[in-house]
């Protein structure tokens, strides 16, 4: 197997844009190492691969906005599910809008933007007219 190029030698050729051969040799015989079955006397059962992380596919319906109806003011809304969501306020007359993780400290946040909230993160709306609040699964 070859060795690690020295320090020296750079991964990409300036003129070309592709990968030199002391890296190219390297990266083909480690490849060939693993695939055969050993790497440095090591079983390739042994040599960890690090699990490819795929979201799971969700059908279209889950990922839908829509719309909560929203009590009196000021009021409250959790994210419960078990993943991101983004919190629109749209219409009604709101002086604030507030988020908070952990129930007890509220930051204020712009009144007409998007508010992303993590599972179990919550928006508190303060108003004099009811808005209507859209939230977007992520």
């Amino acid at each position: 197997m070859s060795r690690i190029p020295a320090a020296r030698v750079n991964l990409i050729e300036g003129a070309s844009n592709l990968i030199t051969r002391e890296w190219y040799r390297f990266f083909t015989d480690l490849m060939n190492s693993i695939t055969s079955g050993a790497v440095g006397g090591v079983a390739s059962e042994l040599v960890q691969v690090a699990p490819v992380h795929r979201e799971p596919t969700k059908s279209r319906r889950e990922v839908l906005p829509f719309a909560v109806t929203v009590g009196a003011s000021p009021f409250y809304y959790t994210n419960t599910s078990d993943t991101e969501v983004d919190a629109v306020i749209v219409g009604g007359t709101v002086s604030a809008a507030d988020f908070t993780r952990d129930g007890s400290n509220f930051y204020s946040a712009s009144v007409r933007s998007m508010i992303r909230l993590s599972p179990y993160d919550s928006v508190s709306i303060s108003y004099s007219f009811i808005p209507d609040l859209i939230i977007i699964p992520r």
